[in-house]
């Protein structure tokens, strides 16, 4: 696992979020489970490190739901550093997930996961390439890009709180781990 302390900034100067704070990946370098989120939240952008907010409490409660250790995961974002929601425009957001895509290809096609669970419809649009698809929760598409399985977790407050849809959410998890297999990560 790497456990990056480090505080770096947006070094590219033609990103409209050039200049903010960076939160790098984090997690199991040979994980077999990858998940993607959008970008970091305040908290991460704090602590540098993905998923330790509340959206990451959540996630990781329907993980052990699923019997996932978070050591079975290798973390990252579609964008690096924190989307101010309210202030950035589409265009800005558009503009840096264009500059972040190389680092999310570069990570995974390093990894090579079994699959994919994205958070967030951003989130599955930049690991699929494509504007407009969509696929429901529980529901999976190949990526011949990065030959795995990707399964989106899309959630908005509302989902979060719905005992349904957070049913259909752990399942995904279920899903990623009979694909990804029985925590014997690669070697």
């Amino acid at each position: 696992m790497n456990d990056y302390n480090i505080e770096i900034d947006c070094i590219l100067s033609h990103c409209p979020f050039h200049g903010r704070r960076v939160v790098p990946p984090w997690g199991n370098e040979s994980a077999r489970i990858v998940l993607v989120g959008v970008s970091p939240g305040a908290e991460e952008e704090k602590r540098s490190r993905p998923f330790v907010g509340g959206t990451g409490k959540t996630i990781k409660d329907l993980a052990r739901r699923a019997n996932l250790t978070w050591d079975r995961f290798f973390i990252t974002n579609a964008v690096k550093c924190r989307i101010n929601r309210g202030v950035d425009g589409e265009s800005e957001i558009s503009r840096a997930m264009d500059c972040c895509k190389g680092y999310l290809d570069h990570a995974l096609l390093s990894i090579k996961p079994a699959v994919i669970v994205t958070w967030g419809e951003r989130a599955f649009r930049q690991v699929m390439g494509v504007s407009g698809e969509t696929v429901e929760t529980g529901s999976g598409v190949w990526s011949e890009t990065y030959a795995c399985k990707v399964m989106p977790l899309f959630k908005s407050d509302d989902e979060l709180n719905d005992p349904d849809a957070a049913s259909r959410m752990e399942a995904v998890f279920r899903i990623a781990a009979s694909i990804a297999g029985p925590g014997k990560e690669k070697q």
